[in-house]
């Protein structure tokens, strides 16, 4: 019927929303059960009229669910998600309950405190109207909100998966303008029809602050400028030749080493050496993988020496960069060093123009490598190759074919892995007759491959990638043919419209001038 349409409707409304915010499913998810529950108490129904409600309810969820396919399936392998979001950051410190109220998550560019209040206070009015749909949407308006605000102030509390809460208050900052706007829905009729007293220059007062609070917010920035969220800072880049390099053996990443005031705060990143696409640091690791990163990287940058330099070619590492701008401090200088003095690590010549500094790991380096003898013995327990592995069996870097993109392994002896510069837990596999998947270096996805050679397929998931699209666009097909509103034909609606005459009954006289 037309109630499960809607519920298809509102599904498919949900969909873009909880794609960039997954929160809204849960926000969503609760206002709806609480919704039904303070319906079943204000007005008793039947249960059948409950269950019927709560199948609604799950039609919207489970619509916009499957239209958002195969991405959707994140959220169940990873719930921290549904709090953390796409970009996950955890924030400094917990959010205040004023703070959440004021619409105030943190960060540069947050508008002023009285602009939390001037919306509070146009939001009110919805909680105070005489008439009864309008203050229930009100209301509803108002626990949206308040859910959002409880939502954010919990995520930055949970721990390892504590999130930003910008896109939660994002959720009450929306409730609250709706609010805003059902509470000023005729309020001048109403003002004109009561008497003069405190409302009136109240409901002015509010309004004139409505009004000029977006003015001088944009007035302020117009005259700060963006200094604050943005500033000025020498571009770095990498040398065209580097670039060039990463275009024609795709995979070759590039780690970047940028340290603090002091020697123990040094952050990094790995991004591909023909460049990274735009929030590509922003998106989480497997916590396994990053806490290796993240002792691997230690290891490299102290003056104790390691076989770090060697494992970073187990990761695809082809450059480390160290970046500096302008006059390079203390801390960049013995970070300097420290690279130099590395035995798996050459440096570049120095190009001033680029802003950075640059070594390149002697271990061959790429993508998709074949393994043999020593060095296919250490991955199976040590995190890297050591330097007699690598002089006695060195890794064999493999490139696709050209025709087949496939991966062709010669003959040779047995034992040998193929291994690839991808987490073995994601989607990465290694495909053909007679191999065995493995984990290399306890982190990446290989396989053992025959001693009569193989033609491997390396990819990331790709088929199920296609299958879970081609699902989505089905599920996208059905969601929107049972969300269509219902055809009647013309002669049905003239026939409907049409009075019918009732029989006259046996004993009704007959009419003068009719015949029997």
């Amino acid at each position: 019927g037309s109630g499960w349409r809607h519920a298809f409707v509102a599904g498919l409304a949900l969909a873009p929303a909880a794609a960039f915010v997954p929160l809204v499913w849960l926000v969503a998810g609760v206002l709806m059960l609480a919704g039904i529950a303070a319906a079943a108490v204000l007005a008793p129904l039947p249960r059948a009229a409950v269950v019927r409600r709560v199948a609604a309810a799950g039609a919207v969820l489970a619509t916009s669910f499957a239209v958002l396919l195969p991405w959707s399936w994140r959220l169940v392998a990873v719930p921290r998600l549904l709090l953390a979001g796409l970009t996950p950051q955890a924030p400094a410190d917990p959010l205040r309950g004023i703070d959440a109220m004021l619409l105030r998550p943190g960060g540069p560019a947050m508008a002023h405190r009285a602009f939390g209040v001037i919306l509070l206070l146009a939001a009110l009015p919805a909680l105070l109207r005489s008439h009864r749909e309008r203050r229930l949407a009100g209301m509803g308006a108002w626990s949206v909100a308040m859910a959002a605000m409880a939502l954010a102030v919990i995520g930055t509390r949970a721990g390892a998966a504590a999130a930003w809460p910008g896109p939660a208050l994002l959720i009450a900052g929306g409730a609250l303008i709706s609010a805003a706007m059902i509470g000023a829905t005729g309020g001048q009729v109403l003002l004109g029809r009561a008497s003069f007293g405190w409302r009136q220059p109240t409901a002015l007062l509010i309004a004139v602050c409505a009004l000029v609070a977006p003015l001088v917010a944009l007035g302020s920035w117009a005259a700060r400028g963006a200094g604050r969220p943005l500033d000025r800072r020498v571009v770095v880049t990498l040398p065209r030749y580097i670039v060039a390099q990463g275009e024609r053996q795709p995979g070759l990443r590039v780690l970047w080493l940028r340290p603090g005031a002091t020697s123990a705060d040094l952050r990094y990143s790995l991004t591909p050496l023909r460049g990274a696409f735009t929030g590509a640091d922003q998106l989480p690791a497997p916590e396994s993988l990053r806490r290796r990163l993240d002792e691997l990287v230690t290891a490299v940058a102290s003056a104790t020496g390691s076989d770090a330099a060697q494992a970073l070619a187990t990761h695809a590492v082809r450059y480390v960069a160290l970046p500096s701008s302008g006059q390079p401090t203390a801390v960049d200088l013995a970070l300097a060093g420290v690279l130099d003095a590395q035995p798996a690590l050459t440096k570049e010549r120095a190009d001033a123009a680029a802003g950075m500094a640059l070594w390149r790991v002697i271990a061959p380096t790429g993508h998709v490598t074949l393994l043999s003898g020593v060095a296919a013995r250490e991955a199976a327990t040590e995190r890297g190759p050591s330097l007699d592995a690598l002089r006695e069996n060195p890794p064999q870097v493999l490139e696709p074919d050209e025709r087949t993109g496939r991966y062709v392994v010669p003959p040779g002896l047995p034992g040998r892995l193929l291994v690839v510069s991808e987490y073995a837990g994601g989607r990465w596999r290694v495909r053909g007759p007679d191999v065995k998947a493995v984990r290399a270096w306890g982190w990446a996805a290989a396989a053992e491959v025959p001693a009569a050679g193989v033609t491997a397929t390396v990819d990331a998931g790709r088929r199920s990638r296609r299958t879970g699209l081609g699902l989505q666009a089905f599920a996208v097909l059905v969601a929107l043919v049972l969300a269509a509103p219902s055809v009647r034909r013309a002669e049905d609606d003239s026939a409907r419209d049409e009075p019918i005459a009732d029989d006259p009954p046996a004993d009704a006289p007959i009419p003068v001038g009719a015949s029997a």
